[in-house]
């Protein structure tokens, strides 16, 4: 668990390094795919939302039904089903 653990005792220095990346668009091709039983994703609807406004290139946003964080585990199919239509306009 130490691993992933130190993503969230990371934190704090992540917000230090990226400082001078703060309102600065995401160009590259981009999809947000999230899972309608997933914490961050209901309480990030707004955010999800207004995607677009910093991901200059969002191809789409994709909420799977019944799924919870771990959309990849949880659904494989269907995530892989997104990511190789992604990858197709790119």
């Amino acid at each position: 668990m130490t691993g992933p653990l130190n993503y969230y005792r990371n934190v704090e220095l992540d917000w230090e390094l990226l400082a001078g990346q703060q309102d600065k668009p995401l160009t590259v091709p981009s999809l947000f795919i999230g899972g309608d039983r997933d914490v961050a994703t209901i309480w990030g609807q707004e955010a999800i939302a207004r995607a677009k406004e910093v991901l200059t290139d969002l191809r789409g946003s994709v909420i799977l039904r019944n799924c919870g964080h771990w959309i990849q585990q949880e659904q494989p199919e269907a995530v892989n089903r997104e990511l190789v239509q992604f990858l197709k306009t790119v």
